[in-house]
């Protein structure tokens, strides 16, 4: 694994860097090339969220997916049907108690972008039980605020 000067996606976000339109496009290409590498590969990772993606260069905007601790094979059923992940970054599917799939990446994938557009969490609470339930039963549609997506159509 690479050395991370610049430390995790989250810290950046949390510091509210600013990020810019075609930053955020350079990030969001390399997390979704990643993931489909990983899943032509039969790898689910199943735990993606800005703690997990390392920032390997600001200036470039490279980045890296890490912690594959929860990570298992696309095939691996008894290990697919734990529900397993971040509250908030989460598949809803998972918390319903279908198994994790590729799309369960995909969908956190969305979440960490809607983290990096307004700053917020896709399903926020003011604890982790609130979170969940959220996460398990909110329709993305009904509470993604369209006022803080200041973004093109392009990205």
């Amino acid at each position: 694994m690479n050395y991370a000067p610049y430390g995790s996606l989250f810290h950046h976000i949390r510091r509210m860097d600013n990020f810019q339109e075609a930053t955020l496009q350079v990030i969001m290409m390399q997390l979704i090339l990643a993931v489909d590498f990983m899943h032509k590969k039969g790898i689910i990772h199943r735990d993606l969220k800005p703690d997990n993606i390392l920032v390997l260069d600001r200036e470039k905007s490279e980045v890296c997916i890490a912690d594959l601790g929860l990570a298992c094979a696309i095939d691996d059923y008894s290990n697919l049907v734990k529900k397993l992940g971040t509250p908030g970054y989460l598949a809803p599917e998972i918390l319903k108690g279908f198994s994790a799939s590729p799309k369960s990446d995909i969908f956190s994938l969305g979440a960490i972008f809607y983290n990096i557009v307004t700053g917020n969490m896709l399903f926020n609470g003011k604890d982790e039980k609130e979170v969940l339930r959220k996460n398990r039963y909110k329709d993305p549609s009904e509470i993604i605020d369209e006022d803080l997506l200041t973004i093109s159509t392009d990205c």
